[in-house]
This record gives structure tokens, sequence and C-alpha cells, in this order.
């Protein structure tokens, strides 16, 4: 909205420099707090948005998709990995038993 008034009208604006540098400062500070609740999520803990309004949201949206997205590959990846592990014992668990009666035992 500043940026649109400051295009706009700049003329009607005392300061017109001085209030885009306040933008800027003000943006830096919300897009801060989206960095903190980032860095949350990193060792897969949830984080917490309070604070963080819609305009931040809006801003960071491209950033947040992305970070959710790994964190959705990741899960699968995790998931596979499990699924495989226990594969791959019912398999070897099945290949000792066969072993097993071939030598006799049972």
């Amino acid at each position: 909205m500043g940026e649109i008034l400051l295009e706009a009208c700049s003329d009607d604006i005392a300061d017109p420099g001085r209030a885009t540098e306040l933008l800027r400062d003000l943006r830096e500070v919300r897009m801060a707090k989206m960095r903190a609740s980032a860095k949350e999520l990193e060792g897969g803990g949830v984080s917490s948005l309070r604070g963080v309004g819609a305009m931040e949201l809006a801003e960071g949206r491209q950033f947040i998709v992305g970070v959710m997205d790994g964190l959705r590959k990741l899960g699968q990846s995790r998931e596979t990995a499990r699924r495989d592990r226990e594969e791959d014992e019912a398999v070897g668990g099945g290949g000792r038993d066969s072993g097993d009666e071939d030598m006799g035992f049972e």
C-alpha cells in the first residue's frame, strides 16, 4: 500500500525517501520473523506462526511451500527406507529358515 502511495503521489508526502526507507525496514523485520519461524522447522519441529500476518505469509509463500514440500519428500524417503528395511528383514529371515531346513534343522 505504501509503495502504491509513493508511486502515485510522492509529491504529497513530506519526505518520500524516508518513507521508502521505513517501508524497506518494516519489510525486513517482517521477513526476519518468517525466517525465525522457519528455523524452528529445521529439527523437524513444529513452527508457530504467531505474530506473522497475512502480508508476511503472502510474501513468503513460495519459500514456505518449498520448505513444506522438502519436508514432505523427506518423510516419504524415510517411509520408503523403513519399508525397504522391513522387506529386507522379512526376506532375510525367510532365507535363514530355508537354509536351516537344508541342514536338517527345523
